[in-house]
């Protein structure tokens, strides 16, 4: 892997990360999908890449990809406080309280500090 594949992954990134603060999450899939497929990208960023291309799937309906992409950034994310939030998330656009309430409580469990979204 050159520096060239690197920066590509980074500077996708980056975009990818600029677009997901946007909602612009069609954008910010692509980008992610760039980032991570690409290879390049420096471990400390790829667990929270994996989190937010889940929440985009999840905000444009691909529940299954957005589940798989959970699931392997829990193989490896340093805060998986992250991951449940990113779970609950899910299952709320997805319509499922229940389960959305146990993922954000298993945040809170690890990270008091985690937001709690209204109607939670």
């Amino acid at each position: 892997m050159g520096e060239a594949d690197i920066a590509g992954a980074e500077t996708a990134f980056t975009r990818a990360e600029e677009a997901f603060v946007a909602g612009n999450f069609e954008q910010a899939l692509s980008d992610y999908n760039l980032a991570i497929d690409g290879g390049g990208l420096r471990s400390e960023l790829y667990a929270e890449a994996l989190i937010h291309r889940a929440i985009c799937h999840g905000e444009l309906g691909n529940f299954d990809q957005a589940f798989a992409d959970l699931e392997m950034a829990a193989q490896g994310a340093p805060n998986m406080d992250e991951v449940h939030a990113a779970r609950g998330q899910v299952y709320l656009k997805q319509g499922d309280t229940p389960r959305a309430r146990k993922q954000y409580k298993l945040a809170r469990d690890i990270n008091p500090q985690v937001e709690l979204p209204s109607g939670l």
